[in-house]
């Protein structure tokens, strides 16, 4: 037999399953309070000659992700896919 609080267990889940059904509509009035970005505009690159090959640095095992040169221009750094970072000193 089910006691009385069972059942109003159960109706109380019955009603909740029903409500969960409506998040459509509530996702759609939702939406329609979100406004929407522009989409913006990339600006066309300039051509420009290709450059000239001066020097190659080997050393890494994978691919050069990222370079950058101290101020003063006297050595730069490299790091790499490999997770090697390099310093390299300049020679004028």
């Amino acid at each position: 037999t089910i006691s009385n609080t069972d059942v109003t267990s159960t109706t109380t889940m019955s009603n909740a399953l029903v409500l969960a059904n409506k998040p459509q509509q509530t996702s759609n009035q939702l939406q329609a309070l979100v406004s929407k970005k522009p989409a913006s505009v990339m600006p066309k690159p300039q051509w420009h000659a290709p450059w000239k090959l001066m020097r190659v640095i080997s050393g890494h095992l994978g691919w050069v992700r990222c370079v950058d040169v101290e101020p003063a221009n006297e050595w730069f750094v490299t790091g790499a896919a490999d997770r090697v970072i390099k310093v390299y000193k300049k020679n004028h």
